[in-house]
């Protein structure tokens, strides 16, 4: 919280200098916001069971039975 005061005490001084900077700073502020809620939720936190586990979980086991052929169809 402390981070996005000191990032809208920023961005007012950076408008009071210039309206470019104001914009830069207005982006550099919303990258940090979207940091900061990412970090939040726990968008890359890691998970209790390795990603092979996950990885061989996913993975659909075939039978190794014959194909079925079907029988061709001719036109007359």
């Amino acid at each position: 919280m402390l981070v996005m005061v000191a990032c809208v005490a920023i961005n007012i001084w950076c408008f009071k200098v210039s309206a470019i900077l104001g914009i830069i700073g207005l982006n550099v502020t919303k990258h940090v916001a979207i940091a900061q809620l990412c970090q939040a939720i726990g968008v890359n936190r890691r998970t209790k069971t390795s990603p092979t586990e996950r990885i061989d979980a996913e993975i659909p086991i075939l039978s190794m039975s014959t194909p079925t052929i079907l029988p061709s169809v001719t036109s007359i």
